[in-house]
């Protein structure tokens, strides 16, 4: 079928290189002239979805940040987040008290808005209140004497139960005497204890009567003997009653005082309780006392010295504020940079102490979520990610609606021997997950919880349209930056210049970029080239020189790339012609830095089956992508050429001096066309590099880094000498994403450097060999001279051969 596209390619103007704008279009002399932004520039998407997000309060409503590096994805959700927050009532405050039913499951308290540190600081009071009363209290005469009397009262009742016993040793010329080791029976001369020397110089019928007076009062002695353990038991009993009495005296009103400054149920519960074990321990309160004998006065628990760091005992009475809201308005918004389990979730400390680990519940730490609750939690959704068992915690969190400890061992912390397991706490807060987009799809893939807990995704846009309110915008968004950084103020030049440049990380003409975070950078080392200057205000010319001493910090890939074409290590021709080589373009991504660089491509052909071998895909060389691009050619070459007959050739192209890996198709062009090159047997012109990737159908279709690539050339040009002949080939579907460095366009301008755009390869190969890419007639014949004629001609050459070939021996 006949062409009817032109076969000639467009040359490019510097209007279509480059966008300029216009400083008096904006509107001001400087940006101190522009009010504050009050609107996010150009997300009108995300922040529709952050509102619904915060708007609705029901279960899973939780949100998904997603977006672009450097889009103020952060600075964004904090705006509207703490905006809507101010209207949220403050949270309760939450704090640890110990458990008096089991002290490893520590209680936890709700209290009003700041009122936990009031009753730490009130219940830390009362402590040092009672640590004076409670002695005060057992050292009273009152005390003193009353169990004076109980003593008194014990010794009788013993003596009481002797006394019988007593009065028959006595008759029988016995004593009993009563020993810190027991009961002693002795004999009695003349109203005095017998000595043993005495004993032993009786005659043997005396002896024999004393021993039988002994046995007979064994029995009476021994049920004596029986009888004082319930003696003592009552006498302990009675003292315990007295103490408990004297110590609910000395604790009530004090506990009565603080009862009466809260009304939380919960709170009034505990703190019951806690008087109820103060007064069954209240020696706990009372200094170190000397022993005394088993008939002296019974303390019940006593603990070590009145110093108060030594007062271990009774750490049991503090309150462990987790967290609090004293002087908050509305409620938390909270930022978790590191989203360790531990900072997540809290965690519990332990000291060590001759080699153990200890802890109790005044240790517990609360993590992000505590400090969150009732209010939003922001994350890096990545960082999350990468910490163990994070992710898989907090949705265990939000699905029960409660924050419980993790245990030590589930954060590859030392399992302990105490281990406490806190009373878990109720959350209702909203998480704000930001990461990007193939996180985000990735994650929900992968877990099917994303999509029933993060239930709104917030899509921030990489760039917005440009027109004259845009460009305005951007102003004013750049204007904001300035004053949030301390910056100089701009010109109205300087911030057209940095509006060229949102431009040109757009990759498109037509629109802005929102990279807000890259606009501040440059935005600060403009302002710094200004301080170096002296000036007052950053203009152009300070954007210009920041732009051009980031390109000479980052250069040293690039010029180390160019400098070995120039020196002639890498070959590639800026001049002349050859047969079967063509300069392709490609782009380099390393981190932040990007760069483009010029690479020879070769084919050759020879007998064959119809096989285009790309060499790089044969020694695991070539990406998919490039792989790709090479069997695209391959149909479009097949369809063109060998609709009638299978092709009896074999072409094989590949990237010379080429040691890395190479993708993405934006080379199938060159390839094609240095494919016909080789077939046609056709010089093609060495001055003009080509990018561009191609269909089937031969159709020129867009590729990405052009900037990048056109300046690669022509700086390689500029470093040789330009000619005024050379020049890049691109694809017209792509010129606008186009902003050329102004030195680029410049040479443009004045005829020394050219930019044309195809729409076909017809055009291309025009272009680069001189001769017209030809029209199929109506005979099945390409025009004469073409270079598909050409082409076509070599096929039936090579096709002859084949079939010769076949029919030999």
């Amino acid at each position: 079928m006949a062409s009817t596209r032109s076969p000639s390619a467009t040359p490019l103007t510097p209007a279509d290189l480059r966008w300029s704008c216009d400083p008096a279009s904006l509107g001001f002399a400087s940006t101190d002239e522009l009010p504050p932004l009050d609107l996010v520039l150009g997300q009108d998407r995300a922040v529709q979805a952050i509102r619904f997000a915060m708007g609705m309060r029901h279960t899973g409503y939780n949100l998904f940040a997603l977006g672009s590096a450097g889009v103020g994805k952060h600075h964004v959700l904090r705006r509207f987040l703490e905006e809507e927050a101010s209207r949220w009532p403050v949270p309760d405050d939450w704090c640890y008290v110990h458990s008096l039913a089991d002290e490893n499951a520590p209680l936890a308290l709700r209290l009003p808005p700041g009122e936990g540190p009031r009753l730490r600081d009130e219940l830390a009071a009362l402590v040092v209140e009672l640590k004076a009363a409670i002695p005060a209290a057992f050292e009273s005469e009152d005390y003193l004497n009353r169990r004076q009397v109980i003593h008194d009262q014990a010794e009788k009742a013993e003596d009481q139960a002797f006394e019988a016993v007593k009065q028959l040793a006595r008759e029988h010329d016995l004593v009993i005497i009563r020993a810190p080791g027991g009961v002693v029976l002795a004999p009695v001369q003349n109203g005095e204890v017998m000595p043993n020397e005495r004993f032993e110089t009786l005659g043997p019928e005396d002896q024999k009567r004393i021993e039988a007076n002994l046995a007979l009062m064994h029995d009476p002695v021994n049920e004596a003997i029986r009888r004082l353990p319930a003696l003592k038991k009552r006498y302990r009993e009675a003292v315990l009653q007295l103490d408990q009495e004297v110590s609910a005296a000395a604790v009530g009103p004090a506990f009565a005082e603080l009862r009466a400054r809260w009304s939380p149920e919960e709170v009034l519960d505990w703190l019951g309780a806690l008087e109820r074990d103060v007064v069954a321990n209240a020696g706990r309160f009372l200094p170190e006392e000397s022993d005394e004998d088993e008939e002296g006065p019974v303390v019940p628990d006593v603990i070590q010295g009145p110093d108060e760091g030594s007062w271990e005992d009774l750490r049991r009475y503090r309150v462990n504020v987790l967290v609090s809201h004293v002087g908050s308005e509305g409620a938390p918004v909270v930022r978790e940079d590191d989203p360790t389990l531990g900072n997540l979730l809290g965690r519990i400390e332990h000291v060590s102490t001759y080699g153990a680990l200890s802890t109790d519940f005044t240790r517990i730490r609360p993590g992000a979520l505590h400090r969150a609750n009732g209010g939003f939690l922001v994350l890096d959704a990545r960082r999350l990610l990468e910490e163990p068992m994070a992710w898989e915690h907090l949705k265990q969190a939000l699905r029960h609606g409660e924050i419980r400890m993790p245990m030590p061992s589930a954060n590859g912390g030392v399992v302990t021997a105490i281990t406490l397991e806190p009373q878990p706490i109720p959350l209702e807060l909203k998480v704000a997950l930001v990461g990007d987009r193939a996180l985000f799809y990735m994650l929900g893939e992968g877990d099917p919880q994303l999509g029933r807990l993060f239930k709104v995704a917030a899509d921030f846009e990489d760039d917005m349209p440009r027109d004259l309110e845009s460009v305005r915008g951007m102003a004013r968004l750049l204007a904001r930056l300035a004053r949030e950084d301390g910056l100089r103020t701009l010109s109205a030049d300087g911030v057209a210049r940095v509006v060229e440049e949102a431009v040109r990380l757009a990759g498109d003409r037509r629109r802005l970029a929102l990279e807000v975070e890259a606009l501040a950078d440059l935005l600060r080392e403009a302002d710094h080239f200004a301080g170096q200057e002296g000036v007052e205000r950053t203009t152009a010319a300070q954007v210009d020189g920041a732009l051009a001493a980031r390109r000479f910090r980052e250069g040293r890939l690039p010029d180390q790339a160019r400098r070995a074409i120039l020196d002639g290590t890498v070959h590639i021709s800026t001049s002349g012609t050859a047969t079967g080589e063509i300069v392709g373009l490609s782009v380099y991504e390393l981190g932040r830095l990007s760069f483009g660089a010029p690479a020879r491509i070769s084919a050759r052909v020879r007998l064959g089956e119809g096989e285009v071998l790309d060499i790089e895909d044969e020694v695991e060389l070539s990406g998919a992508i490039h792989a790709k691009g090479v069997h695209l050619l391959e149909g479009f070459i097949g369809g063109r050429f060998g609709a009638a007959a299978p092709l009896s050739v074999q072409a094989s192209l590949a990237f010379e001096q080429s040691y890395g890996e190479i993708d993405g198709d934006s080379a199938s062009l060159a390839e094609t066309c240095v494919l016909l090159s080789a077939l046609a047997e056709l010089p093609l012109r060495q001055d003009l590099a080509v990018t561009g990737s191609v269909d089937q159908q031969g159709r020129v279709q867009a590729v990405g880094g052009l900037n990048e690539k056109v300046e690669a050339w022509f700086d390689l040009c500029d470093a040789q000498g330009l000619s005024g002949t050379q020049g890049v080939i691109v694809p017209a579907a792509a010129i606008h994403g186009m902003q050329l460095r102004p030195q680029v366009v410049d040479a443009v301008a004045a005829g020394r450097f050219h930019v044309y755009s195809v729409r076909h390869v017809d055009e291309t190969i025009a272009l680069l060999s001189g001769l017209p890419a030809g029209r199929l007639g109506s005979t099945g014949r390409w025009s004469r001279g073409s270079v598909n004629a050409r082409v076509a001609a070599r096929l039936a050459r090579l096709a002859v051969v084949g079939q010769r070939r076949g029919d030999g021996p």
